[in-house]
């Protein structure tokens, strides 16, 4: 009995330090991110940036910090932090290669968003189509037809052909 309760104080002593200073890192490193994001979504609405690409960005950032935040405090508690990154990387590969055409229209939206090669409002013939744009999504862009029928465009699409664009309606 004596024993055990020997071997709990040496742990506590030996891995307590490590514990509080990893729960630290950690709480610190998500003040910090959050602190961040924050002063990015002030700089991009000061910019006048779209304010669907400054959430994106601002989320984005928040999650690449708190990513970088978990490896710290996982290597301080004694995971090794390389090989933790390189499962992430391949995780984040595979990921990437399942959602190709989801993340290709994810990254013609921010184009899209970011570029502003026509508005809402605007009559285009893009990727094929003609009409008037109702809206911008993050993944389509929503065309009215002349014939009252409302016709939803990926945006990979569109970035990936000419987009001739008439005028402002």
């Amino acid at each position: 009995m004596v024993s055990m309760f020997e071997r709990l104080i040496s742990g506590l002593a030996t891995y307590g330090l490590q514990v509080v200073v990893a729960i630290l890192t950690f709480v610190r490193g998500w003040q910090v991110a959050k602190f961040a994001t924050r002063g990015l979504r002030r700089v991009l609405s000061g910019a006048r940036v779209e304010q669907t690409l400054a959430h994106f960005c601002a989320r984005l950032s928040y999650v690449a910090m708190m990513t970088l935040v978990v490896i710290g405090t996982l290597d301080k508690l004694g995971f090794p932090a390389v090989s933790l990154a390189a499962v992430l990387g391949a995780v984040g590969l595979a990921i990437g290669l399942a959602l190709k055409s989801t993340l290709s229209n994810f990254a013609a939206g921010v184009i899209l968003i970011a570029l502003r090669p026509f508005n809402v409002g605007d009559r285009v013939d893009a990727a094929g189509i003609s009409g008037v744009v109702s809206e911008i999504r993050v993944f389509a862009t929503i065309l009215d037809a002349e014939n009252g029928k409302t016709i939803i465009v990926p945006n990979a699409a569109i970035v990936g052909g000419n987009i001739l664009k008439y005028s402002a309606v």
